[in-house]
């Protein structure tokens, strides 16, 4: 009877799958501008995005957490983008007013930049990839009580330790209001 009660409760231990948490392939940055000009830097690290907007010049952080599909998305992307055979640099010349953006990929470190390029077929996955990144973080846009604008799961981060990468080619720089004249 113990015998028959010990494999029962073995039985039980054995056949229970844990489920195991999606979390991300990797940790990497992804800087862009947005339409009001203004810097918007996502950093994601296993199941958590830090969001900042205009680092360094405001210091103030944000999270949220990633959803499961919006983890499998990512994951696909990851997993399809061979982000090592990318130039550092893309960036078109005669392009006025266009979209920047930037990766920083950990393991291996590579940094790329690109600055227009909408229709150049070899970065067209990199490109989809920051389309659905942009689109997955303003999804969150919500408008609340009086106008007023919040990103839906978001929560002020109070560490000052997030490291948003290299963001220098996104500030532009202070020109002093005499020199306008």
């Amino acid at each position: 009877m113990k015998t028959g009660f010990l494999l029962f409760v073995l039985f039980i231990l054995t056949s229970c799958k844990k489920e195991e948490k999606v979390v991300l392939k990797e940790d990497f940055v992804f800087t862009t501008t947005t339409k009001s000009e203004r810097v918007l830097s996502l950093k994601f690290q296993n199941d958590t995005v830090f969001v900042a907007w205009d680092f360094p010049k405001h210091e103030m952080v944000y999270y949220f957490l990633l959803n499961e599909i919006e983890k499998d998305s990512i994951n696909f992307f990851l997993s399809n983008l061979d982000y090592t055979k990318y130039k550092s640099e893309y960036y078109q010349q005669s392009l006025q007013d266009g979209g920047l953006n930037q990766f920083e990929f950990n393991s291996p470190f590579k940094r790329i930049l690109v600055y227009g390029h909408d229709k150049l077929d070899e970065i067209k996955d990199l490109k989809a990839f920051s389309h659905y990144l942009i689109e997955m973080y303003f999804s969150r846009r919500k408008i609340g009580l009086r106008s007023v604008v919040y990103f839906e799961g978001q929560e002020v981060y109070k560490n000052k330790d997030i490291d948003f990468g290299n963001v220098d080619r996104f500030i532009l720089p202070d020109i002093p209001y005499d020199s306008l004249k």
